[in-house]
């Protein structure tokens, strides 16, 4: 707030009941559709399902948004060409490796080892710098990962480390994004108007 943030987002606060908040968003993905009805770590629940009548928006993947990726970027922050015909060793911390992958070889890499963190997260330098050997090894040219767990790298490896920049692209209910995001502008007005007044 201090830096003129008018707008704070928080992911994967839903559940965190206590947190003051404006506004629950939950955008559920492609394949959670409740088909596992039980909490982490068993399942993939992390609340009860008929709280998302208390949530000011629900959409859902393949049917509200899907995930584009727009490009493939380097340490440098430049952009790649892409990774057709590639070699390159992938890892990430996602709760849906699964998706990540999917998207990694629908842009033409082939994939010759791969390394799945928990969820969030952090990959340790000493296994990324071993994977990266092990994936040089096996001809590949780069790692590449998620733009989320791109940015808690601190070190490089043996191997360039590369990024795909993904974005929602919105579908159909595109009146319901509308509706949510001026109901968010207003209130953020009517607390200006509140700070002004005081």
């Amino acid at each position: 707030v201090q830096e003129g943030a008018e707008l704070i987002i928080l992911d994967d606060g839903f559940q965190h009941r206590r947190l003051y908040r404006d506004f629950d968003i939950v955008l559920l993905g492609e394949n959670e559709r409740f088909r596992k009805n039980h909490f982490l770590p068993w399942g993939f629940l992390r609340d009860f399902p008929t709280r998302l009548k208390e949530a000011d928006a629900v959409f859902t993947g393949g049917i509200d948004f899907h995930k584009v990726p727009v490009r493939v970027v380097d340490e440098e922050n430049k952009s790649l060409s892409g990774l057709q015909g590639k070699k390159v060793g992938l890892f990430c911390g996602l709760g849906s490796p699964k998706s990540f992958k999917k998207t990694v070889e629908g842009l033409g890499a082939c994939i010759v080892a791969e390394w799945i963190l928990a969820d969030h997260a952090k990959a340790p330098f000493d296994r990324l710098s071993e994977f990266s050997e092990e994936c040089r090894r096996l001809g590949a040219c780069a790692l590449i990962t998620t733009e989320k767990d791109f940015v808690k790298l601190e070190q490089k490896t043996s191997l360039p480390i590369w990024y795909v920049e993904i974005v929602l692209e919105i579908l159909g209910r595109g009146e319901a994004w509308g509706n949510l995001i001026a109901k968010i502008e207003r209130k953020i007005d009517n607390r200006d108007s509140i700070c002004r007044t005081r």
